[in-house]
């Protein structure tokens, strides 16, 4: 009863001020779960990209997609031929910004030239992969192999999934152990994922 009395008694300039405290401290509540939100996302698919690097998914396929965004590593150049040596691939698609690299240390190495196939350039190369995957569909390619950093698997085999192409896992290293690659990964993910979500048109140009 005293408090119903005590509450009574306000002026409206205390109750309103009251009420805007009230407010405000439910603001933050909101302004702390949005700022939350895109780090818990963050955070889980940094989580998924380091799962998937550790796994490796090779098979026998129609085509593969190797994603070179840096200077080839050798382990990558052998890795590539060694897939096509077992006659797990008799396709392969460099893509990214040492594509031209990749497919002049696998030409010297003396994989044919007929089954390097090079496509079309884009403006980035998550775009790059896209633009391999659809030209792979359009070829009649349903199975592919995804060659890359480990870190980068995830992102990669998403945007070929993307395209309808049924893709695996094929990473030419072991993972990395750094926890910033897979930050950065999760980054790209949701930074792609939210493209596509708004139009199929955006792509993420790395």
């Amino acid at each position: 009863m005293q408090h119903e009395n005590a509450t009574i008694s306000l002026t409206p300039r205390q109750l309103a001020l009251r009420y805007l405290q009230k407010a405000a401290r439910q603001l933050r509540w909101v302004i702390r779960l949005l700022l939350g939100l895109p780090a818990l996302a963050i955070t889980v698919a940094a989580g998924a990209a380091a799962v998937q690097a550790g796994r490796s998914e090779t098979r026998a396929v129609d085509v593969a997609v190797v994603f070179v965004s840096t200077p080839p590593r050798r382990e990558l150049i052998l890795h590539t031929i060694d897939l096509y040596r077992r006659g797990l691939i008799d396709t392969i698609m460099p893509v990214g910004a040492q594509a031209e690299a990749l497919k002049t240390a696998l030409g010297e190495a003396g994989v044919p030239a007929d089954i390097i196939v090079e496509t079309k350039q884009s403006s980035g190369t998550f775009a790059q992969i896209q633009s391999a995957a659809t030209s792979a569909v359009a070829g009649g390619a349903q199975r592919a192999l995804l060659v890359s950093a480990p870190d980068e698997l995830l992102i990669g085999l998403k945007i070929l999934r993307d395209q309808g192409l049924q893709a695996y896992a094929s990473p030419p290293t072991n993972p990395s152990n750094d926890p910033l690659a897979y930050l950065a990964a999760g980054i790209d993910y949701w930074r792609y994922a939210l493209a596509i979500g708004i139009t199929d048109d955006v792509v993420y140009s790395r």
